[in-house]
Parts: structure tokens; C-alpha cells; sequence
């Protein structure tokens, strides 16, 4: 592409374009400018938003009352309610109020052969 005068001087008029669209000269802003000046007017659009929303900082530490803390007790949930834990199926109901015992039980997953 440089080989040819021609070629290179066209690349530099448009790489000269660019930058002139891009950074501005002195009777016009470039695209750089124009975002600041948008982004500025936004920026003064919210702080006015947020201050006419918001109430001074001075009002609020004024009034030491104004906030009333919980104390340790009210946060600490009692865990009242009904046992999430589900029924036992392989406990019958007249063991389920005794006290576990010694006794071996043997679980197995044969099926017993059929007696002739």
C-alpha cells in the first residue's frame, strides 16, 4: 500500500479524517467533547435528583431517638412450631416412646425360600 505515493497519502488525509472527527478542532467539538459534555450534564441531572430526594445528612444525626435498636432477645428466633423432621417408618409406634434397647435387629434384603 505505501509503495505507491499516491496510496500513502490518501491513508494519511483519512487517518488525519479520523482524528479530526474524532478529538475536534477549534470551531468544533469532537466526539470526545460532546460525550463529556453529555456525561457532565448527566452527573449535575442526578446529584440534583439524589438531593432533592434524600434528606440532608445534618436532620438525620440530629434526632439520636430517631433509630431504636432490637435488642438480642427479639432477633434470636425461639424456633417455635411444629418438628419438620418426618415419622420413622421402621419404628412401630408402640417403640417410638421407649428407650432404645440393646437388642439386635437383623435386616435382611434376601427373599426367605418357599417351603415345599
Amino acid at each position: 500500500m505505501f509503495r505507491n505515493r499516491w496510496f500513502a497519502l490518501l491513508f494519511v488525509c483519512l487517518t488525519l479524517a479520523g482524528v479530526t472527527k474524532l478529538v475536534g478542532t477549534d470551531r468544533e467539538s469532537g466526539a470526545i467533547q460532546e460525550a463529556a459534555g453529555q456525561l457532565a450534564e448527566t452527573r449535575a441531572q442526578a446529584e440534583q435528583f439524589s438531593s432533592a430526594t434524600q434528606e440532608p445528612a445534618a436532620e438525620i444525626m440530629d434526632e439520636p431517638d430517631a433509630m431504636e435498636l432490637a435488642s438480642d432477645e427479639e432477633l434470636i428466633d425461639p424456633a417455635v412450631g411444629e418438628d419438620p423432621t418426618p415419622a420413622d417408618d421402621f419404628i412401630p409406634d408402640d417403640m417410638s416412646a421407649e428407650e432404645p434397647s440393646d437388642e439386635v435387629v437383623i435386616v435382611s434384603n434376601e427373599v426367605p425360600a418357599a417351603e415345599p
